[in-house]
């Protein structure tokens, strides 16, 4: 006798997922691999100390060459030449107000000017030794005082002033248009020290590190 055998039920095809969830999915993977990437470059593309503290403004330096140091920056020395205004003014300093490149054979009358130098005068007096206090156009008058006072505790505005700077042994002030108001800029041989307003105690240090410092002029 024969035996029937039932047929087999086919199995249920298995039901897609709405579309909706796969849209889900795959924005949420987009912003996992997003967030994913911005954090690796935080990570691994992270500028040096140097440069990222590197001050902005007028007073700019080239920041992969420059070094910061414990008292402002140490600029790459630029070839120092006696040279015509013209050729000054053609010049591309590293730093504005410079502290090293062409000069011009001139000097200053007396420490402090109410006319901003020029850049070959600035140099001619950083390459011997000196150090400049330059501060932006409207500074207010007490502070631009401030500043003379504390020029005039080392110079005091002798008459013999080309002997003794010559030397290494003054303080010069002048304004300067590039900076803002309030502003104020230390510069030696290679050495500048960007203040956003006048600090004594600052310039005290740099005075005493730089000026008529043989090894730093010596570069």
């Amino acid at each position: 006798m024969s035996r029937r055998v039932k047929p087999l039920k086919p199995k249920p095809k298995a039901q897609l997922a709405h579309p909706r969830l796969y849209l889900y999915l795959g924005v949420a993977s987009v912003v996992t691999v997003g967030v994913g990437v911005l954090v690796a470059a935080s990570i691994g593309v992270r500028q040096p100390q140097s440069a990222a503290k590197a001050p902005t403004g007028p007073s700019t330096r080239p920041v992969t060459t420059a070094v910061e140091t414990k008292v402002g920056w140490h600029e790459p020395v630029q070839a120092s030449e006696m040279t015509t205004a013209a050729a000054v003014a053609r010049f591309k300093y590293n730093t504005d107000p410079p502290t090293s490149g062409p000069s011009q054979d001139v000097w200053p009358k007396a420490y402090v000017s109410t006319r901003p130098m020029s850049k070959g005068l600035l140099v001619q007096i950083e390459k011997r030794g000196n150090v400049v206090v330059a501060y932006g156009p409207g500074t207010h008058v007490s502070v631009v005082r401030e500043i003379v006072a504390f020029a005039h505790k080392v110079d005091r505005g002798s008459v013999s002033v080309r002997e003794r700077s010559q030397a290494g042994e003054g303080i010069f002030v002048t304004p300067w248009p590039g900076l803002k108001p309030g502003h104020v800029d230390l510069l030696a041989w290679t050495r500048l020290d960007p203040l956003t307003a006048w600090q004594p105690s600052s310039a005290d240090t740099f005075v005493g590190d730089f000026l008529g410092n043989a090894a730093n002029t010596a570069q």
